[in-house]
């Protein structure tokens, strides 16, 4: 295989070939370098001569540092620096202004520049697996942002500016120590999965309900003693996992429900039936799930709402052409003790 310095492959760029730079070779794949898993403790100054590289991939090296000629690459759209030693990162990240993928997990970063909210054309933003203290509150200013992975960190609160990464699809705080969420969590509207599993939080704001498009919520391993009602708004919603929290659930469902049944705002149990109907919730899922006395409670406000919605169970109600898995549960609750 053919090897070239960094300046003699500025404009001969073949379609695989390696170049040396401080004395490692480079990968170069036509506009992508990489540098995967050669230990090198630090990046080549020479890579500020590849001015026309869109991807640079270093993961699985030493590297401490990022020397300032890397932010003279402007035409870059994905850095990936995953499994290194950095601890810090400079306001220089944010000259970065194409960058559409910026992955940093498995450093020993604390702290992020205000730079990062230069970022505009940002779109996956992985920083799992690091020292994370704070966010800053430029991060909302990420307004193409799609995914964020903040999770396995040591953050204990969300900036408010959260509220304004309106095109985001997926944020994973999981494994940190955050104990409040900003109501701002609600202008999320474009969000389809929200974890916040092992945490500290003891309460979820009620503007949660209006993540309409929200599939996925993890709220495991908190210190949760209730949901607010508006998490029944949530009728996109495929999983919500809740086990191993304080919940005093009984009397609350018992009063969610039957809110339900008196014609109020649709509440919780309401999207528990919703899902339980297009089969989206099985009885394995709900015994996981639910204590006993909380199980009760949902399979009998279940089954009340089924009547109340199709009338008596004959016929006419077509209660009997439900789905086998549905009257499995029913059966599976009237024949438990």
């Amino acid at each position: 295989m053919e090897k070239r310095h960094a300046d003699e492959m500025l404009s001969k760029k073949s379609k695989h070939e390696s170049i040396i730079m401080g004395n490692t070779a480079f990968d170069v794949y036509a506009d992508i370098v990489e540098c995967i898993g050669k230990g090198i403790p630090a990046i080549p100054v020479e890579i500020g001569k590849l001015r026309s590289i869109r991807i640079l991939h270093l993961e699985w090296n030493r590297i401490r540092s990022i020397p300032v000629e890397l932010w003279g690459l402007r035409t870059l759209v994905e850095l990936a620096l995953d499994n290194n030693d950095i601890d810090w990162i400079p306001e220089e990240l944010g000259r970065l202004e194409k960058l559409e993928t910026l992955e940093l997990s498995f450093n020993t970063i604390t702290l992020l520049p205000a730079g990062l909210g230069n970022l505009k054309a940002l779109k996956l933003l992985d920083l799992h697996n690091n020292y994370l203290i704070e966010l800053p509150t430029e991060i909302g200013n990420l307004k193409a942002l799609k995914e964020l992975d903040l999770r396995n960190n040591s953050l204990s609160s969300i900036p408010t500016e959260i509220g304004n990464l309106i095109t985001l699809e997926k944020l994973d705080l999981g494994s940190n120590r955050i104990t409040s969420v900003p109501k701002e969590i609600g202008n999320l509207r474009a969000l389809e999965l929200l974890s916040f599993s092992n945490n500290l939080l003891t309460l979820l704001p009620e503007e949660v309900g209006n993540l309409r498009t929200l599939k996925e919520l993890y709220l495991d391993i908190n210190k949760l003693e209730s949901l607010p009602l508006e998490v029944g708004k949530l009728i996109a919603l495929e999983g919500l996992y809740f086990q191993n929290n304080p919940m005093a659930f009984s009397s609350d469902l018992s009063q969610y429900a039957y809110g339900s049944l008196l014609g109020q705002p649709r509440p919780y149990v309401d999207c528990l039936l919703e899902k339980f109907l297009r089969g989206k919730l099985w009885s394995e899922q709900i015994h996981y799930l639910y204590p006993k006395a909380t199980r009760k409670i949902i399979f009998t406000m279940l089954v009340i709402t089924l009547v109340r919605k199709k009338g008596k169970i004959n016929e006419e109600s077509r209660l009997y052409k439900l789905p086998r898995e549905i009257l499995y549960v029913i059966i599976c609750f009237l024949c438990s003790e």
